[in-house]
């Protein structure tokens, strides 16, 4: 699947101590040939408000959580391997992101620890009051420990001003 799970609350909602094991899409199959059967498998996409992720083990190919819209959202104490890490975004045109608590998460193995991805044609969008908080480790990363990029899908392309991140 391209998302483990699909949030789009209007209200309170708390997850709590769930694995979601896709070790398996990391080897090939006998539909992708030579390459890893799996792509774009984000464990958590989230575009709603008061929710809490905490607790949970993910192992899989993409995102741990991609947030790309919402507020009031607290992901703490979750362990993800493999993968891009913990991401907000990509974001798009006219979304607001605003009180993100991340912390105390294990990231492991995997491309990035953090990262904020927008496009560069996003217009009229805003990311504010973030915390991400390392109180644990992160380590085996390949790519960057924290990325804040404007020109996604490209890491570090010609960024576009549409977004605000403060």
């Amino acid at each position: 699947p391209s998302s483990a799970f699909a949030i789009t609350n209007p209200g309170p909602l708390t997850i709590s101590g769930v694995t979601v094991n896709d070790l398996q899409g990391n080897y090939p199959n006998s539909r992708s040939g030579n390459t890893a059967a799996a792509h774009n498998t984000d464990g958590f996409d989230i575009s709603g408000s008061d929710i809490l992720i905490q607790n949970w083990h993910f192992f899989l190919q993409d995102d741990c959580l991609a947030i790309n819209g919402g507020t009031n959202i607290t992901f703490a104490d979750n362990y993800c391997e493999y993968g891009h890490g913990i991401s907000i975004g990509s974001i798009s045109s006219n979304a607001v992101v605003s009180d993100i608590e991340i912390i105390g998460n294990h990231v492991v193995s995997s491309a990035y620890s953090f990262r904020i991805k927008t496009d560069a044609s996003t217009t009229n969008s805003i990311v504010k009051n973030v915390t991400y908080s390392v109180r644990q480790y992160c380590n085996q990363l390949y790519r960057f420990g924290v990325l804040i990029t404007q020109s996604y899908p490209t890491n570090l392309g010609t960024p576009g001003n549409g977004v605000i991140i403060s």
